[in-house]
């Protein structure tokens, strides 16, 4: 009997485990960028679709956009492609080994698609359905429209700063590169505008800089998206974060203008370490630039260590029409 009540016992406990288990599954709901780990479609909002137009979301996607089509993401600096099918819109993007990764999917009844009142095509992911003909739509979607050149991508709000920045980008049946010019470092370049790096899904972070008309302050900043507990910095970038406080302005020491490039040396705000950092910028095109890796060499600026921020080496900032005044 004692034997019988511990069995029983036992498999009410593995059986409660498993319904948790599965309703928290439940709840967390479908990622949209599965490897990005940016946003998860467990909200939305419910529409009620007429007949005509539930009968248009159930019509495959028409032949005009179906392909595959490519594009060059200057901002991360990587080929991108969208692959359009009769019921499914997939958008990815080439890694350095040569793999494509999706950042977002729909398919199936999952996928739902109108013509918009301007002829674009809106492309939209279905969460749940119910009686009374209602739907509820996850807020993010694509919308295409066919062009001469190929297909315009009107990218999702959440992918304006941190994957894309572009909002509208053409993809095509073949991939072009565009070409970087030699245009000039100058201080109008920079007048005015905020510029903004990609998102790191790894730290959960994305930079802004800007600075001042006469180029004499910099006010640079590490921005989280998800994360409550603050962003995971390196101490270099620790060091000359404003820390979201938009009059701590760093001080540009020096600067020199050369070509496409900018070289500077920049007293941190929050005075974290007992000295400066040497920052070169390179142009890359109207609206990009990158940090460029400095050499390791001690110097010195007023009888203060100059360092470097290698944690930024690499990073490409592009102006933001988000924070543009």
């Amino acid at each position: 009997m004692k034997k019988f009540i511990m069995m029983l016992g036992l498999v009410t406990f593995v059986v409660t485990i498993a319904l948790t288990t599965s309703a928290c599954s439940a709840s967390t709901g479908h990622s949209v960028h599965g490897v990005a780990g940016i946003v998860t479609r467990n909200t939305g909002e419910w529409k009620t679709l007429s007949k005509k137009k539930q009968k248009e979301i159930s019509k495959p996607i028409p032949k005009k956009y179906r392909g595959t089509w490519y594009t060059w993401n200057v901002f991360k600096n990587r080929k991108e492609r969208v692959q359009i099918k009769a019921r499914s819109l997939e958008y990815a993007y080439r890694t350095k080994k040569g793999k494509y990764v999706a950042l977002d999917r729909y398919q199936g009844n999952k996928l739902a698609a109108w013509t918009t009142k301007y002829g674009h095509l809106s492309v939209n992911y279905i969460l749940k359905t119910k009686s009374g003909g209602k739907y509820k739509f996850f807020a993010e979607n694509f919308t295409l429209n066919r062009t001469k050149q190929g297909v315009r991508v009107t990218l999702p709000t959440y992918w304006v700063d941190t994957i894309n920045h572009n909002k509208k980008i053409t993809v095509r049946k073949k991939m072009r590169k565009p070409l970087m010019g030699h245009n000039k470092m100058s201080k109008s370049f920079f007048d005015r505008k905020t510029f903004v790096s990609p998102y790191f899904e790894k730290e959960d972070i994305y930079y802004t800089m800007k600075f001042n008309k006469h180029m004499t302050q910099m006010l640079f900043d590490s921005q989280t998206i998800w994360s409550n507990s603050g962003a995971n910095t390196n101490i270099d970038t620790d060091a000359l974060s404003a820390g979201g406080d938009s009059s701590l302005y760093s001080k540009i020491k020096y600067i020199s203008f050369k070509g496409n490039k900018i070289t500077m040396i920049v007293d941190p705000p929050a005075s974290m370490v007992n000295g400066y950092y040497r920052i070169q910028l390179e142009r890359l095109s109207k609206k990009y630039f990158v940090v460029k890796k400095t050499p390791k060499i001690k110097e010195y600026y007023d009888g203060h260590r100059v360092y470097r921020t290698s944690s930024l080496f690499g990073v490409r900032f592009a102006a933001s029409a988000f924070y543009k005044k």
